[in-house]
């Protein structure tokens, strides 16, 4: 199975759960697996992983739905304008692509969040504590807690 078909299983599995459901507690029934946070608050970060996979989702389908656009208008156009439509169509692309990733790493965070009983721990050979509720629910895909991934970044800029 690849990794799209994969992540398009996930989202159908958490929305026939959701479907199910409804109201404040819409998420109540879903026995998260992590030892580092409570189930309320992944229940949180479930929700803002929903609100981001839909804001980016729509921006996604707008920047493909561009793209199309500019291709198409650029098979009619003339002279230099041709040159400006193709650096359009490329960041058009670009951008595209960008959310593609983004949309990606939010289902993999998805299933980590369903899944994976160490969600929510820094993944840090020299650290394993708890990355903390806030930061993960700001910054859902983090795999380190701020300590060691202010160290890693440090570390990337002397090299």
């Amino acid at each position: 199975m690849t990794t799209a078909e994969r992540s398009v299983t996930t989202i159908r599995q958490v929305l026939a759960l959701k479907a199910g459901l409804s109201g404040e507690n819409e998420f109540a029934n879903i026995k998260f697996p992590s030892r580092f946070l409570s189930q309320r608050e992944c229940v949180n970060i479930l929700k803002t992983i929903f609100e981001r996979l839909k804001e980016h989702s729509k921006s996604s389908v707008a920047l493909n739905e561009d793209a199309v656009k500019v291709t198409m208008e650029s098979q009619f156009s003339v002279g230099s304008q041709s040159g400006t439509d193709s650096i359009l169509k490329e960041i058009g692309a670009f951008f595209a692509g960008r959310q593609n990733d983004i949309i990606s790493h939010l289902v993999e965070t998805l299933e980590r969040l369903l899944r994976d009983e160490n969600f929510g721990c820094c993944e840090n050979e020299e650290c394993k504590k708890a990355i903390g509720y806030e930061r993960v629910k700001a910054v859902p895909n983090t795999h380190f807690c701020i300590v060691c991934k202010t160290k890693l970044e440090a570390e990337k800029t002397r090299h």
